[in-house]
Order: structure tokens, then sequence, then C-alpha cells
């Protein structure tokens, strides 16, 4: 049986910003597991929202959002990649609690607040409330730590 140390890379045992990384990781992959487990009903999570431009931002930000989760994973797991693709990456990986952020603040802002939070999909209908968008904050807030303490690397 393989040890934890065979599994990972050696830089994951020497600074702590690799496993904060994989952290991050972890929990966009379970955002993303949860949204596209029941991807069928995440349209109309993402209608309920009311957001301006009706159902063409709704079926963007549908597509869009997990998407950009998915993006983010190479990044946060320290892929070795082409500059370009490292940039793009972490871009993801930013912009979807971003993206998140800005959908909660502007339905709840317009007092729409007996609504699932959608940041997991239909899967686990949480309300959305600011709670939900405290969660988001921290969520940005880490993504940005991640951000800053990841630097970029030479590609592979």
């Amino acid at each position: 049986m393989r040890s934890i140390r065979q599994v990972f890379p050696h830089e994951f045992f020497e600074h702590g910003r690799y496993f904060r990384a994989l952290a991050l990781a972890s929990i966009y992959l379970l955002l993303i597991v949860t949204q596209l487990f029941s991807y069928e009903d995440f349209f109309a999570v993402m209608k309920g929202y009311g957001l301006p431009g009706g159902a063409a931002t709704t079926v963007l930000l549908t597509g869009l959002l997990p998407l950009l989760e998915v993006v983010a994973l190479p990044y946060l797991l320290t892929m070795r990649l082409s500059r370009r693709a490292w940039e793009i990456s972490r871009a993801g990986m930013i912009a979807a609690p971003l993206l998140w952020l800005c959908v909660y603040v502007i339905s709840l802002a317009s007092g729409q607040q007996a609504l699932p939070a959608g940041i997991f999909g239909a899967t686990l209908p949480l309300p959305l409330t600011w709670w939900m968008a405290a969660f988001v904050c921290m969520i940005l807030v880490s993504a940005l730590v991640v951000a800053r303490e990841l630097r970029l690397q030479k590609g592979a």
C-alpha cells in the first residue's frame, strides 16, 4: 500500500500553501458535483433569481458557473500547465465565487429571499440568505489568498 507521501509531489510537504489550495479544490469539487448531480433543475434555480437579462442571463449563468469551477481545478491542484492555461485556470478560480456573489447580492438586494441558494444546485436546497452570501465571500477570500500564495509557475 502506498503512503500519502508517494501520492503527492514533494512540494506539498514543504509549503502549507499547497494544502490550502487542495482544501479549496475539494470545496470547488463539492460544488461541481452537487450542481451537476441535479443539473436538469439548475436552470430553474437560476431562473428563480429574477436577474436582469431574463432567459439569456439564466442560460449563460447555468453553463458558466459550473464551467468556471471546473476550469479552476487545474490551478488549485497545481497541475503543470502552459502559462496561458495556468492564468485561465487562476482567473476561473477567482471568477466563480465572484460571479456567485454578484448573483446573490443582486437577488438579495431586490428582496428575493425565499429562494434556494443554488451554489449547491438543486441537490442541497439551502435558503438564499445573507449567510450564504457571507459563505461565498469566504470562498472568494480563500481564492484570493491561494492566488496570492501560488505564484505563476513555469509551464510543463
